[in-house]
């Protein structure tokens, strides 16, 4: 899924991107959470605990894939799913840390590791939804 020809603003492309993944993930995130029916005696204060599990693994995921982009000054589908799978893994050990750990947040470990999953499906969609149209322009144009 990489992208064969340099763009010269790969940063602004995959802001875009990221932007549009940040929110359809918050909503999903959000839309689980109330049909879950979650209330305050399960998780604590649910804005607190939604913010915890969908802003953790999305703002750390946009943090790598624009760090990637700036540095290798290349736009690249490959990397939103790659990086989304590198948030899965440091989820997976954050949410064994809480569970083991001396910290009592109830679901957040384990809230943060579905979300850091969700985060992968949204992710490769886009990704694929790109290569999707950037085929579909280059075959237009030859």
């Amino acid at each position: 899924m990489e992208e064969s020809s340099r763009d010269p603003r790969p940063v602004l492309l995959s802001a875009a991107q990221v932007g549009g993944i940040v929110i359809a993930h918050a909503i999903t995130i959000a839309s689980i959470i109330a049909g879950l029916g979650y209330t305050e005696r399960d998780v604590g204060p649910v804005p607190r605990y939604w913010a915890v599990v969908t802003l953790g693994p999305s703002l750390l995921w946009a943090a790598i894939v624009l760090a990637r982009a700036a540095a290798w000054r290349r736009a690249s589908s490959f990397w939103l799913p790659g990086a989304a799978a590198i948030v899965a893994i440091l989820a997976f050990v954050y949410a064994a840390v809480l569970r083991y750990g001396p910290l009592d947040w109830p679901g957040v470990g384990f809230g943060t590791l579905i979300s850091s999953w969700i985060l992968i499906g949204i992710a490769l969609i886009v990704a694929a939804a790109t290569q999707l149209v950037r085929r579909t322009r280059a075959r237009r144009r030859a």
